[in-house]
């Protein structure tokens, strides 16, 4: 029964890396032309200088925030959250970045400076949105301002306004459970940020993947600005840092659906797999984790449903449910340690942390 619906195809789970590189880190180019994050840190220390915040040099990121009054009008900040500081631009003024921004050529000085205030305030609400997602009990990662380069892309392959682009800042939640948890998660979120300016938006990427992407993700609008939170499982997880890290290695164009940069090309160094063929592998590893998962959540479903009846109805349909769903666990645990070997080996070709 498992190895018709839901076990993934041996020869997947034996994804090999060979390495014959040494480690080493890779530099990071975006489609504007810069490197690494929004702002380099010589810019960002001059632009720093220049906003008249040398005084606050060397201070923590909290006791700064410490300082940054909040918005007048503003809902009141849940107790144990950071204060926001002021928007640095109105919407109208951050659409008009966004289209400078999508333009053909060089970014200006003036738009760099502005484009790392507004980066400010979108890390002081994401601050904001992790406090209050700790104090729920989940331990949330950060998901940084996008840099130059993911944004102008996105600027330019959507045509959206930077105003309505709701990732730019966020967190990001791993549920180490079922699905059924990740959806438990979900609703205790969307309670939780339901007195914001707007209600919370739920977008599934488990029914409606993104090019094999899966995931739940939930917009809330902490202090009027959209924040999206990222809720996976760990395999779900797993499968998107192994995606994200090919992106940074051969171009992002797979995760819209086009090809890899020299699809052609061996995936690893002494592999005979190419590039083009692991994207289609991982395709398949995609629907292969939302069988596992869906399959165990029918599974569970199911036997609780058995509970409710007498022992002598039940016959033996309850032991073969729990063998079932024992095989789809051992199935979960096989691919979970074969993606992360190959994220393991994909961060030492990059030289990724």
């Amino acid at each position: 029964m498992v190895n018709s619906l839901c076990q993934p195809d041996r020869s997947i789970l034996k994804l090999e890396y060979k390495s014959t590189q040494p480690t080493r880190r890779r530099e990071q180019q975006n489609t504007a032309g810069f490197h690494g994050c929004c702002l380099g840190a010589p810019r960002r220390r001059a632009l720093r200088a220049r906003a008249g915040r040398a005084a606050l040099k060397g201070r923590s990121g909290a006791a700064r925030r410490a300082n940054w009054p909040i918005l007048p009008g503003s809902p009141a900040q849940p107790s144990g959250t950071v204060a926001t500081m002021p928007r640095p631009i109105s919407g109208n003024q951050l659409n008009k970045l966004g289209k400078r921004l999508a333009d053909e050529g060089p970014i200006s000085d003036e738009d760099y400076e502005l484009l790392g205030q507004v980066a400010e305030f979108y890390q002081a609400v994401t601050d904001t949105v992790q406090e209050r997602l700790r104090n729920l009990g989940f331990e949330p990662t950060t998901r940084g301002f996008k840099s130059t380069g993911t944004l102008i892309d996105k600027l330019r392959r959507t045509g959206i306004s930077l105003k309505d682009i709701q990732d730019l800042g966020g967190a990001r939640i791993v549920i180490d459970g079922r699905r059924l948890d990740q959806d438990h998660a979900v609703e205790r979120i969307m309670e939780a940020f339901a007195n914001c300016p707007k209600a919370p938006v739920k977008i599934d990427r488990r029914e409606q993947p993104s090019y094999g992407y899966r995931a739940v993700h939930v917009i809330v609008f902490e202090d009027h600005t959209p924040m999206e939170i990222q809720i996976r499982t760990k395999l779900q997880d797993t499968w998107a840092q192994i995606s994200e890290k090919l992106g940074d290695m051969w171009g992002r164009g797979h995760r819209y659906g086009d090809s890899p940069d020299q699809p052609d090309a061996p995936a690893f160094p002494g592999s005979s797999s190419t590039r083009s063929a692991l994207i289609g592998q991982l395709l398949i590893i995609s629907d292969t984790i939302d069988r596992l998962e869906t399959s165990e959540t029918t599974l569970s479903e199911f036997r609780e449903q058995m509970l409710e009846l007498d022992v002598a109805s039940r016959g033996d349909t309850l032991e073969q449910v729990d063998r079932v769903a024992g095989e789809v666990a051992t199935a979960k645990a096989e691919l979970q340690d074969a993606l992360d070997r190959l994220l393991g080996g994909i961060r030492r070709e990059g030289g990724a942390s």
